[in-house]
């Protein structure tokens, strides 16, 4: 009987678990399938399709067509159109899950100190799924994986079997190096919060970190050396730091912006608390590792603090700050967890969720489908999608199987944007560049190879809509005109559909 009732315990908490996660995915699925039918981003969740649909085609990306991340989520995506279609709601479901995958995290960074905790920790995700776009967007995925390094490392000084200890310690590093397969901008981050994590306690816990953060390091290093070092090299790193001073925005104070810096600094009073007081040595390190990742977390947010921006820092930050927070009330003050407080707590997160709800219905956008045979896109009414579709298929009509097409702003010298869904509306057409999408910086340099690449098309598709484009940073600065030239002496109109124009090579003249 002794040994019957922590084990009827242990059942009873992982059946409460698993309703809490079936629950939670309720949530998640409640303010995400509204906006499965919401309008697409054209360039940003463009590439999202455009390049895991290159890829089921055998495309390597860097070696067949740049891109400023590393593969790990566009093969994600190319995998889930394998098993289940290629469709923008297939890939959106992947966004689906990674949103859904930081929530389970942050439920369970937050349920040692009680199940309100690790809802109200969870809940923080809501605010994304309502306020962000819908999509597949790498930076969430490396994101919940990079939360879920965390959890397992601060678990590593909780467990007691020692072999557990060590395969957490294993697993967080493994976790750390799948993130640098998503974007290895936020695998260097996580890593050094790992790495500060593990420099308290024996060293047994460093040495495994660092053997599990090779298990996933050494096949991305074979599969860039496979896509040609240099390439990668070229997309990873250089063309970063070109796209850098065509993306920087002047930093404007706003109150989300002030909340997230609130935030931060919440979280580092809470490391700090935690360090001078008698804290559990899990706590102490998952607080430690919080403020590592949310100071790193920053500068993209100050490089551009648009609402993207700030949100998708926001989310994370937000449910370990509550989960920290929380820690440290229930240290000063034990009888933290009481009725009265657990009352509060979860009236607060129901009436917060209520309040998003009711926004997150009146801000439904209306929608029309593009539709090119058996794929689609959604863009808003009033976006000119009548322009569009017949622009389409007229392109469908005219255009030969295997033809090569360039997608491009009417202007090649401002390279600021893009419609890369094109090339996955129109896959029977291949890519004439390697820029399907197109940065300030990148695409009209000096050097690029983008006049070459065009030279190449059989179709040009322009867009006019991006002529006005007007930032206060470098992408308001001409670049090269060498593309222009090509363009203007190869091509000549077929059609115009208000802003898209058509263009054919032109016929050679007599004689």
């Amino acid at each position: 009987m002794l040994t019957e009732a922590p084990s009827r315990r242990l059942r009873r908490t992982q059946s409460a678990d698993l309703l809490a996660l079936a629950l939670l995915l309720l949530v998640c699925l409640a303010f995400y399938l509204p906006r499965l039918q919401g309008p697409i981003s054209v360039q940003d969740e463009g590439i999202l399709l455009a390049y895991p649909d290159l890829i089921l085609k055998g495309a390597l990306p860097y070696r067949d067509f740049a891109a400023l991340y590393t593969p790990g989520s566009l093969y994600l995506v190319s995998l889930a159109f394998a098993l289940f279609g290629e469709s923008i709601v297939v890939e959106r479901a992947v966004g689906l899950l990674y949103w859904y995958a930081m929530a389970a995290v942050l439920y369970f960074i937050g349920r040692p100190v009680s199940r309100l905790t690790g809802w109200l920790s969870a809940c923080a995700v809501v605010i994304g799924l309502v306020f962000f776009p819908p999509g597949a967007y790498a930076m969430i995925g490396a994101l919940a994986l990079a939360l879920a390094a965390l959890l397992a490392a601060a678990r590593s000084y909780s467990a007691q079997d020692h072999a557990v200890r060590r395969g957490l310690a294993l697993l967080a590093g493994a976790l750390a190096s799948v993130v640098t397969w998503f974007r290895h901008d936020v695998g260097l981050l996580v890593t050094i919060a790992l790495f500060c994590m593990f420099l308290t306690g024996p060293g047994f816990r460093l040495r495994h970190f660092i053997a599990g953060a090779c298990l996933f390091a050494v096949p991305l290093l074979a599969y860039l050396s496979a896509a040609g070092f240099a390439s990668s090299f070229e997309s990873l790193v250089l063309d970063v730091l070109r796209n850098g001073p065509g993306r920087r925005l002047p930093v404007e104070v706003s109150v989300s912006l002030l909340a997230l810096f609130a935030l931060v600094a919440l979280a580092l009073a809470n490391a700090v608390v935690a360090w001078f007081r008698n804290f559990a040595d899990d706590e102490k390190v998952l607080l430690r590792g919080t403020v590592v990742l949310a100071l790193g977390l920053m500068p993209s947010v100050l490089q551009r603090a648009d609402g993207w921006h700030i949100i998708y820092v926001a989310c994370p930050v937000l449910g370990l700050t509550v989960a920290g927070s929380a820690m440290v009330l229930r240290n000063i003050n034990p009888r933290v967890g009481s009725l009265r407080l657990s009352l509060t707590g979860g009236l607060c997160m129901a009436l917060g969720l209520a309040a998003l709800a009711v926004y997150s219905v009146l801000r439904v956008k209306d929608t029309v489908p593009v539709v090119s045979g058996e794929r689609f896109i959604y863009l808003a009414r009033h976006a000119g999608v009548g322009e569009l579709q017949a622009m389409v298929d007229e392109v469908n009509r005219i255009a030969r199987p295997g033809q090569r097409l360039f997608v491009g702003p009417n202007d090649l010298r401002y390279t600021n944007y893009n419609d890369s869904y094109l090339y996955f509306l129109l896959p029977r057409l291949a890519p004439a560049t390697r820029y399907l999408e197109m940065n300030p910086g990148v695409a009209n340099r000096e050097g690029s190879g983008l006049a070459g690449q065009l030279a190449s098309a059989d179709l040009v598709i322009l867009n006019r809509s991006y002529d006005n484009w007007r930032e206060q940073n470098a992408s308001s600065i001409a670049g090269s005109n060498a593309a222009s030239r090509m363009m203007e002496s190869r091509f000549c109109e077929h059609r115009s559909f208000g802003q898209w124009r058509i263009l054919l090579r032109c016929a050679p003249r007599a004689g």
